[in-house]
């Protein structure tokens, strides 16, 4: 069982991904029309950010849910409920607020959402098509979604709020790296 000490590893990898996500903009402007660029140092991204969030879940899921030994992403589905997260809570680059994404829209109870899915892909069978995968659109989308996990309310058990809805991390000018907006 994980305490609070277990649930800081994952706000420090979360600093960590943002700093580098922010070394990315320096060279790939944060605009929709790049959404596709991806490159092996995304692909690197990619998969440490969804390696975190499926880490993340599963330790929610053990603590919140429990049974099943070794879960997967359609087990995790029902932590979107579980920690009140919006499936359409979207985000937007301060950087730039046309460039959103909405990381939990396309995910159901048969299907992990699409960052996750082709992280999946490039996992199992990288090769020059699955690298196309390991881009800017999911990079980002990654970093929402464990933005957002680690956004939860004070669920009790010893499991409180890491950033709380409206702190976010600032970074050069002072502008936030996401800003959320939730849909009613």
């Amino acid at each position: 069982m994980a305490d609070q000490t277990d649930f800081r590893i994952f706000r420090n990898l979360y600093d960590g991904f943002e700093s580098q996500i922010l070394e990315v903009f320096e060279h790939v402007e944060p605009d929709p029309s790049n959404a596709a660029v991806y490159s092996v140092r995304l692909w690197i991204l990619h998969q440490g950010l969804c390696a975190a969030f499926g880490s993340l879940c599963n330790q929610f899921h053990c603590r919140l849910i429990g049974g099943k030994e070794d879960p997967n992403i359609l087990d995790f589905f029902s932590l979107l409920k579980i920690l009140s997260i919006d499936p359409k809570q979207e985000f937007r680059l301060q950087r730039n607020p046309n460039f959103t994404v909405v990381p939990f829209s396309d995910w159901t109870l048969s299907q992990g959402p699409s960052w996750w899915q082709d992280y999946n892909v490039a996992k199992h069978k990288l090769d020059a098509y699955s690298l196309r995968n390991a881009n800017l659109r999911n990079v980002v989308a990654g970093l929402a979604a464990l933005r957002a996990m680690l956004c939860v309310e004070d669920l009790g058990s010893g499991l409180k709020p890491f950033f709380g809805r409206h702190s976010t991390r600032v970074f050069l000018g002072g502008a936030e790296v996401l800003h959320v907006v939730t849909h009613g």
